[in-house]
């Protein structure tokens, strides 16, 4: 008997746009393939209103009225199921989408990095933190006689050299700088160091940079220049 009904149901064109209209008028279409079964008349002309034959005898009279209320309770607990499993389901809290970004979870690695110096000093040469690489000013100091003479130029491609030691010996190079800070004792001599710095960078890949004018530096320096970069 169900089997029968539920066959026909399947067989309904039901719109896919509509879920809540769609079982609704599933359980109007088991109702009326049931009257159907039962032999008693149904209008097709409106899925939601059955015309129910009467006979001419009280007795069948009285059983379409059982079968016709005993499908309406059917319809009407089917549609109250149904509005109530769809409120449930949109009260439920939504979980939250976990991310998947490690970074917000394991703090990056930090290294000092630090070469044998000949006597200590108070700083490393440079910090990677992550794939980072932050290292220390660069004088223009050749190691074993201090300052080179020569005047600005010659300490900007010294101190540049000692830039491009550092950045070498901990897993980085020059075309990997992303960001230099230069500090000159007269800033009137910006224009030559630059004539020096650039040298260094490929012309479509400079670095970002700053430039200003300090009181004094380390040694008696004209220039100190530091510098960020990524680690290969």
């Amino acid at each position: 008997m169900i089997a029968e009904s539920e066959r026909t149901a399947q067989r309904w064109p039901w719109p896919k746009s509509d879920r809540k209209f769609t079982r609704i008028m599933r359980i109007n279409v088991l109702a009326v393939a049931e009257l159907k079964r039962r032999s008693i008349p149904v209008s097709t002309r409106s899925i939601t209103t059955t015309h129910v034959s009467m006979g001419e005898n009280s007795g069948g009279g009285k059983r379409v009225m059982r079968s016709a209320f005993r499908l309406i309770t059917i319809f009407c607990v089917g549609f109250l199921f149904t509005c109530g499993a769809e409120a449930q389901q949109r009260s439920k809290p939504r979980r939250p989408v976990q991310s998947t970004d490690q970074s917000k979870t394991t703090p990056l690695q930090v290294q000092y990095l630090t070469s044998e110096r000949p006597r200590p000093v108070p700083l490393s040469d440079a910090v990677r933190v992550g794939h980072m690489l932050y290292l220390s000013g660069q004088l223009g100091t050749d190691g074993a006689s201090g300052l080179v003479t020569g005047g600005i130029k010659a300490e900007t491609k010294q101190a540049m050299e000692n830039m491009r030691r550092v950045l070498e010996r901990n897993g980085s190079s020059l075309d990997q700088v992303v960001k230099c800070t230069v500090m000159l004792t007269d800033i009137s001599e910006r224009a030559a160091m630059s004539e020096v710095y650039v040298t260094y960078f490929a012309k479509d890949r400079l670095p970002a940079r700053s430039a200003f004018g300090v009181n004094g530096l380390a040694l008696g320096a004209r220039v100190e220049i530091e510098c960020l970069a990524t680690v290969k």
